[in-house]
């Protein structure tokens, strides 16, 4: 049954879904643009639960050939793909800041990494969760490990941040500070979106749902939409006889 459905979801569920092959980028592969004070705010949204934005998913019915849809990476994540997958129309900045910010800012970036993706992500610096500033910034790779900071993935596992913020013996750390890593580790897992989905609808219905849906971000043009689609589409729609 076709249907557009609009759910909040945890977007550890969400990144989940594209780490799992169950979540490809669109054909049309938007350039990453978020600078470093975009991911500063995105995360102080999620740390303070305020909405982030929206993602827009088509799930084509099933027998659909997809064999036309690109299938890039999302932020440094090559999905494995699955037999059956839904595609991410609007988000991908979100999402892609996600998974940028789960994975070790020391490790090799892919070799096609965007001139932005570079400036943001491999510029010197590295994200971190900061007690002392109550806040997921980034510092100098070089400062990383100083003081109680920690990568922000710790944030998503326990074990992780207190082998992190334990790792001297005998070391005493702030009551405050625990108290904030208490309170984001929450917020983290806690924190989610609004995915409109649309569920089963044939290319051409999900064209007409699109266009009468709201948009976040970088607002999506309709021509930009129809390139993506064009191997789906009729050729009539295409420009073609």
């Amino acid at each position: 049954m076709a249907r557009v459905t609009v759910n909040g979801e945890l977007i550890e569920t969400v990144m989940r879904r594209a780490s799992e092959g169950f979540l490809a980028p669109a054909a049309f592969r938007r350039p990453y643009v978020w600078g470093q004070d975009d991911v500063e705010r995105f995360w102080a949204s999620l740390l303070r639960g305020w909405p982030t934005g929206q993602f827009l998913i088509w799930r084509p019915p099933e027998g659909t050939d997809l064999a036309g849809a690109s299938r890039g990476r999302i932020g440094p994540v090559q999905p494995h793909y699955a037999r059956r997958f839904s595609i991410l129309l609007d988000g991908q900045n979100r999402l892609a800041t996600f998974a940028w910010s789960m994975a070790p800012f020391d490790a090799p970036g892919p070799s096609d990494m965007t001139q932005a993706e570079r400036a943001t992500w491999r510029s010197g610096k590295a994200l971190v969760a900061d007690p002392e500033a109550r806040a997921i910034r980034f510092v100098p790779a070089a400062e990383a490990e100083s003081g109680n900071r920690v990568p922000v993935r710790a944030l998503f596992e326990n074990a992780l941040l207190w082998s992190r913020v334990m790792r001297t013996p005998g070391r005493v750390v702030p009551q405050a500070h625990l108290d904030w890593f208490d309170q984001a580790t929450r917020a983290m897992m806690d924190a989610r979106c609004h995915v409109t989905e649309l569920v089963n609808l044939p290319p051409q219905e999900a064209l007409d749902a699109f266009r009468h849906l709201a948009r976040a971000g970088v607002a999506m043009a309709d021509e930009e939409f129809e390139a993506a689609m064009a191997w789906a589409l009729p050729s009539s729609r295409r420009g073609g006889t």
